[in-house]
């Protein structure tokens, strides 16, 4: 037997008889319940394993690790000057909440910089949990009791191959951050109060009324955010066409270069048809005749040439006209279209498929499980496809309400399947037409999905 496992085993018999004797010695000093003694024989395993766990340095050290987290998160009696983690949560929350509608937020709205802060220091604070801590205290906890009861019997406590080891270690890392980070924001929040303090002190009473609150400054700052991007989607549709327009007119560039082209031939086949005339007439003074038919053969053929020119020009400028007046329609219907799909009303149609939410597109035939682990994001159309949602068919609607409505966190349609045919056509289409609500969202999804694809409304 090696002698490290001798020793262990030696004290573990040790702590065993020892254990006994005290019970024994229980018995001698005079009459006892059977539970005290068993009580006496407990307390006295606890205390000779304390003298263990002393004994073991290591195993001792990650104890203490573990007890000083539990201590920075909830602490009977904390260290001056260093509040517990969960008293450090509470204040932040209950502070900021405060700031939010208080008149010292009001001083802090009246700077943009110091609402954008806050608007970060209210995403950080919706990270906070209450529960996670309280879970990292309950494991801590758990970890203590199981190396309070480690078996000296089994060897020399090895910290990096020990799993609770690990696992102390990274919940009291986890404690220690999420510290740092709470009161990195308590830090924040004070420089913010301290601020509106001095701003207050210098101003009126009566000032203060006139300001918007903090959480106001706050919501009216993200909707100013949200207003900007949706002029740069509007300037995204504007400069789509203006590039549409310069690839038109480098179309019309190419038009015009074809057609010089042809009016040099022409010139050329002229001028070649002048020099022989006039060769002929310098050569053959003598034969006048000849000389004149020749010419007036030229002539015509030459008028002939001139009209199957004409034709040939005429023909192009037609066909650029024609082109032109083709894809000028086409960019206008589809930035018309553009402009009906994203316009509000169709986007509160769609809402149901075209909202960021969780859940995948299901009808009555059951296509499977409705959560998809995918985030917030829009409908799939293919998947609206696939449970046939899409065709012109009672059916076909039955399964798109049945989407729209059934497990969908998204906003849903205030019709049934009995009731959506009776909803009336209170809703007007891309020519101003009145129709059925349901009947145009359906057409919408079915004739323009590939389109609601590219603009991100839909996912493939």
């Amino acid at each position: 037997m090696p002698r490290a496992l001798s020793a262990f085993t030696l004290s573990g018999c040790f702590i065993s008889l020892l254990a006994v004797s005290n019970l024994y010695a229980q018995e001698a000093k005079g009459p006892a319940t059977f539970a005290d003694r068993l009580e006496n024989y407990r307390q006295s395993m606890l205390e000779e394993q304390k003298n263990l766990l002393g004994s073991d340095p290591k195993l001792a050290e990650f104890v203490a690790v573990a007890e000083q987290a539990r201590s920075l998160v909830n602490a009977s009696d904390p260290a001056p000057g260093q509040p517990t983690l969960l008293k450090l949560h509470q204040e932040f929350s209950t502070r900021f909440n405060e700031l939010l509608q208080s008149n010292l937020g009001r001083y802090v709205a009246t700077e943009q910089e110091a609402v954008q802060a806050c608007l970060r220091l209210e995403e950080v604070k919706k990270g906070f949990s209450p529960e996670a801590i309280a879970e990292r205290y309950r494991r801590l906890g758990k970890s203590i009791e199981v190396l309070q009861g480690y078996n000296a019997t089994l060897g020399e406590f090895d910290p990096e191959n020990n799993e609770t080891a690990k696992a102390i270690l990274a919940d009291a890392t986890w404690v220690n951050d999420y510290y740092a980070k709470v009161k990195k924001q308590v830090a924040l929040l004070n420089a913010f109060e301290q601020t509106a303090s001095a701003d207050a002190a210098a101003s009126s009473a009566d000032a203060v009324a006139t300001k918007a609150t903090l959480r106001q400054a706050m919501d009216a700052y993200q909707a100013e955010q949200l207003l900007e991007k949706l002029d740069q989607d509007t300037s995204a549709i504007e400069k789509a066409t203006v590039e549409a327009e310069a690839a038109q007119r480098a179309a019309d560039v190419e038009i015009i270069k074809k057609r010089a082209v042809v009016e040099v031939e022409a010139k050329k086949k002229l001028a070649a048809v002048a020099r022989e005339l006039l060769a002929a007439e310098m050569d053959f003074k003598a034969a006048e005749q000849r000389l004149t038919t020749a010419r007036v053969r030229r002539q015509e053929q030459a008028t002939l040439d001139a009209a199957e020119m004409e034709r040939t020009l005429s023909g192009i400028d037609k066909e650029g006209a024609e082109q032109e007046r083709l894809d000028a329609e086409e960019l206008a219907a589809r930035a018309r279209l553009i402009k009906y799909l994203q316009s509000a009303r169709v986007k509160q149609l769609l809402a149901p498929f075209c909202s960021p939410g969780s859940m995948a597109a299901s009808n009555a035939l059951g296509q499977g499980r409705r959560i998809e682990e995918i985030g917030k994001h829009p409908m799939s159309l293919s998947q609206l496809a696939k449970c046939e949602c899409l065709a012109s068919t009672r059916q076909s609607m039955e399964y798109l309400i049945t989407v729209a409505n059934d497990e969908n966190d998204r906003p849903g349609w205030p019709v049934t399947h009995e009731s959506w045919e009776r909803h009336g056509e209170t809703f007007r289409d891309i020519d101003g037409k009145k129709v059925n609500p349901c009947v145009e969202g359906q057409r919408i999804l079915r004739e323009h999905g590939g389109l609601l694809v590219e603009l991100k409304m839909l996912r493939p």
